[in-house]
């Protein structure tokens, strides 16, 4: 097969899925970087086609535009990387000096030396350069998101590109080139070959990159709180039975923690739902300061909170009661507040050989905890 046949069908390729994504970024805003990505491959097509036009347009088009388009698509897929990982606009300094230098390399070894071998291995170093810049992006992540897999996958296909680019200018180097480029050899086909699946691994990883992130970002939006950040009711049922089991399989104690809101309502009634609102906001955050990060709090709706944590001993329940209580006190003493904050909890110690289900426990605690709460409050009429 000859080099301009290949050059025919990549850009058939590159013009097909560059329309595929535009159509895929119109109904589906959520994907992320999509559109660049689009971007690239249409690029790309029109410095392909210029490529494929060799020895019927002037060799300014078709070597030193072409080539030049080419990296500009390069640069365009960086983008798409940079906006999905939400790194704006990364290495464009870089990517300018590359194109410089090709522009250059490409015009010098066509006019002023032409030299066919020297003009690919110009196109491969930068070419590489650019493709690792994009790779390295992609395989230093480790935020732990859901997408990790597909962006290491697509980090492993631009690594690939740039080992390639490497790799055909050195045999390049090495081997020469047939006086008629668009004759081609065995390592100019398989370079375009290797072009056309990476092209498509690339676009297809992309999307499953982009799909991961979103399919995370729903399932994050679904079991979390938005105004507290906790989990939520759906959440914690999902993520509760699971903790207890481990806690059980270690042979470890855990708490089951309640809490609520004391006066919540007065406050929506005398200062607004706003003041409300950050009154659960706060609530959450002494929560969060007593408890560990390790520990699975949630806040189940309305002004209930919960939280299972693992204990060394069921007594270490008074200390934690106890903290929330000097974390209120502290908070409560601060000048200019617009309430009181106060946060009424109970626990229930689970054994590792209690065989209870998490709403058993859920109506056991607050159960617990309200008759703490009335038992609080006769202690305080009875005092006055």
């Amino acid at each position: 097969m000859d080099i301009r046949t290949l050059l025919v069908s990549s850009l058939a390729v590159l013009s097909v899925l560059a329309v595929f994504l535009l159509l895929v970024r119109r109904s589906e805003r959520d994907l992320i970087g999509i559109g660049w990505l689009a971007a690239a491959f249409s690029v790309c097509a029109v410095g392909t086609g210029l490529g494929a036009a060799r020895d019927v347009a002037p060799d300014f088009w078709s070597i030193v535009v072409g080539n030049s388009i080419l990296l500009v698509g390069y640069l365009l897929l960086h983008r798409a990387v940079t906006s999905f990982l939400g790194l704006g606009v990364r290495h464009l300094g870089i990517g300018l000096v590359l194109l410089c230098v090709l522009v250059g390399g490409l015009a010098f070894f066509t006019y002023v030396v032409p030299d066919t071998r020297l003009r690919i291995v110009v196109i491969g170093l930068t070419f590489a350069v650019q493709a690792a810049l994009s790779a390295t992006l992609l395989l230093r992540r480790a935020d732990g998101s859901g997408s990790r897999l597909a962006e290491r996958s697509v980090g492993v296909v631009l690594a690939s590109f740039a080992a390639f680019h490497l790799l055909r200018g050195a045999i390049t180097l090495w081997r020469g080139t047939p006086d008629d480029f668009m004759r081609g050899d065995v390592v100019q086909a398989a370079s375009l070959l290797g072009g056309i699946l990476g092209i498509a691994s690339v676009a297809f990883g992309f999307m499953w990159m982009t799909s991961a992130r979103l399919r995370a970002t729903l399932h994050r939006q679904a079991n979390r709180d938005p105004l507290t950040g906790l989990l939520n009711r759906r959440g914690f049922l999902d993520l509760g039975p699971s903790r207890l089991r481990a806690a059980a399989e270690t042979g470890r104690s855990i708490l089951l923690l309640f809490a609520d809101l004391d006066g919540l309502k007065e406050v929506n009634d005398t200062v607004g739902h706003d003041a409300g609102d950050r009154a659960i906001y706060e609530a959450a955050e002494v929560l969060r300061d007593v408890l560990r990060a390790s520990d699975t709090l949630a806040r189940l709706g309305g002004d209930e909170f919960c939280a299972l944590t693992p204990v060394a001993s069921p007594s270490d329940g008074e200390v934690i009661l106890q903290r929330i209580e000097n974390r209120l006190r502290a908070r409560n003493a601060l000048p200019g507040r617009e309430y009181s904050l106060g946060i009424s909890a109970a626990y229930i110690p689970v054994s590792p050989r209690d065989d209870f289900s998490l709403d058993e426990l859920l109506r056991a605690a607050d159960s617990r905890m309200y008759v703490e709460k009335r038992s609080r409050k006769l202690g305080s009429v009875a005092a006055s």
